[in-house]
């Protein structure tokens, strides 16, 4: 069966003699859940053109075999009138994205090669300029076998993910400053005393980014709060 799709079934019931149910045939209609397993998605602050603060977060999703549903989101919160067209990197194309939330936008592309390669970054636009992120490249039809940057690792930290009430944060360089993002851009939490033990018992629980600072060096990454 493929994912996300609609199916009906005819059900017939009859005995040893062959004589059938009264009730024959029973209609069974179904819908198989999304493949939610095609999944690749990071976050990062490399751009084309123009810079990122704190970065964005991107998604590429196989829905229904041959369709992918692309979804970023403009993680700096210093940004007004936000609006983001997505570029195909070869040949070049400009296409419109739809809003989700926020900064959040989407936008599906339908028709594609399962196995074949895409690759695809997006322009946000905003009072004052613009900021076009890397293109990223993704198998359709995969969860991540390319191996898509997850983060922009100009250092590493690691932490005990899922986390409750507190996170401690381990890195071979200084940790200066943390600051942890909804999934929308809003800074919920900022730290610089202490920054490797960070206290997010007054976190709601969800998914969150968190930005770890060394010196002139940032790594972001996501970060489970339960």
């Amino acid at each position: 069966m493929n994912p996300n799709t609609f199916y009906s079934f005819s059900v017939a019931a009859s005995d040893l003699s062959g004589n059938q149910a009264t009730n024959n045939s029973i209609i069974v209609n179904a819908t198989t859940l999304p493949n939610s397993t095609l999944i690749c998605s990071g976050t990062s602050t490399l751009a084309q053109q123009g810079t990122f603060s704190t970065g964005y977060s991107y998604e590429f999703q196989t829905n229904n075999t041959t369709d992918v549903k692309i979804t970023y989101t403009l993680l700096d919160t210093d940004r007004v009138g936000v609006v983001a067209y997505l570029w195909r990197q070869s040949p070049f194309a400009e296409t419109p994205m739809t809003n989700v939330s926020g900064n959040t936008f989407t936008h599906t592309i339908t028709g594609q090669t399962p196995g074949s390669t895409i690759s695809y970054g997006v322009k946000f636009a905003y009072a004052g300029g613009l900021s076009v992120t890397n293109y990223y490249s993704y198998v359709v039809g995969s969860s991540c076998t390319l191996g898509v940057e997850d983060f922009d690792k100009k250092f590493d930290f690691t932490f005990e993910n899922p986390a409750s009430d507190y996170v401690e944060l381990f890195s071979k360089l200084t940790i200066d400053k943390v600051e942890v993002y909804n999934m929308v851009g809003n800074l919920v939490l900022k730290s610089t005393e202490n920054p490797t033990k960070i206290d997010v018992s007054a976190i709601s629980k969800g998914i969150y980014l968190i930005a770890v600072y060394s010196g002139n060096d940032k790594s972001v990454k996501k970060i489970i709060i339960e």
